[in-house]
């Protein structure tokens, strides 16, 4: 990968827009999937396109934010909002 990604990902993140979504994975291997959307996930990007409909699972899988992320995502608002008061 460019740093080209990188930059326009911290740039979105900057400008408080939208995450990067990361191009599509040639092929049917899904070690390589698993593994360029794993890379999707490091890069700060909120999504990746697909080529065939088989890839979806493995995505979602790999992308989607697990139980403790989103704990950890319920208690920073929470406190948040306390703050807030």
């Amino acid at each position: 990968m460019s740093a080209d990604p990188d930059r326009l990902t911290v740039a979105s993140g900057v400008g408080s827009l939208p995450g990067r979504i990361y191009g599509p994975t040639v092929g049917t291997s899904h070690p390589v999937l698993r593994e360029q959307s794993s890379m999707t996930v490091l890069m700060g990007m909120t999504g990746k396109l697909c080529l065939d409909p088989a890839q979806t699972p493995v995505i979602n899988e790999v992308i989607s934010p697990t139980p403790t992320d989103i704990g950890w995502a319920r208690s920073s608002f929470m406190i948040s909002q306390l703050e807030a008061r």
